[in-house]
């Protein structure tokens, strides 16, 4: 290893595995090599990219998932990560499909500063489940306030003195319209 040599590495993340690639900071292609997803497996890329040189930057795909524990690790040792993007569809057919050229084209990434944003961190995740179950709740409660108002609001008046002589209140119809509710039954006794 150089001493003064500073690298780049970029993961190509999944459930299982962790692939790493490692480029010089002028995107020379040094190694790959695939480890598992455990603190040990972590512990083993960390110790594996830098065996290579300094560690510049780790542009690391899914820092919100799967790449998640190979993130904290990389931080916690002080290493630089960015969350990098996915190559684009079209991208991807030219130059085909391997967990090796994923990583190598994270490190590319990395190395040119295309297409990296802050990873994500445990109060990303939780304000992302906090907003999601607020669109949920935001959505219900308009399902619920559209379907029941007809209900209890009396119709305009309007409405209501043109045909006052001819038809019920049009909230009246929707209660004598409505099914009522099924009885219950009693359990069977058992004897």
């Amino acid at each position: 290893m150089a001493a003064s040599r500073r690298v780049v590495i970029g993961a190509d993340t999944h459930r299982d595995t962790n692939h790493l690639a490692v480029l010089t900071d002028a995107g020379k292609p040094l190694a790959d090599a695939e480890f598992p997803t455990s603190p040990t497996g972590y512990d083993d890329a960390l110790r594996w990219a830098r065996s290579f040189g300094t560690v510049a930057i780790a542009g690391v795909e899914g820092t919100s998932s799967y790449g998640a524990g190979l993130t904290r690790v990389l931080q916690a040792a002080g290493i630089e990560v960015a969350e990098v993007s996915r190559p684009d569809r079209a991208a991807r057919r030219r130059q085909g499909k391997s967990d090796p050229l994923d990583a190598y084209a994270a490190a590319r990434s990395a190395v040119a500063g295309h297409g990296l944003a802050v990873p994500k961190d445990a109060h990303t995740s939780a304000l992302r489940a906090l907003l999601t179950a607020r669109r949920s709740a935001v959505k219900a409660h308009t399902a619920a306030t559209t379907k029941f108002t007809p209900c209890w609001s009396p119709p305009r008046p309007s409405y209501a003195n043109a045909t006052a002589a001819t038809a019920p209140p049009l909230w009246s119809k929707h209660w004598l319209d409505a099914d009522p509710p099924p009885t219950a039954t009693p359990p069977p006794s058992q004897s």
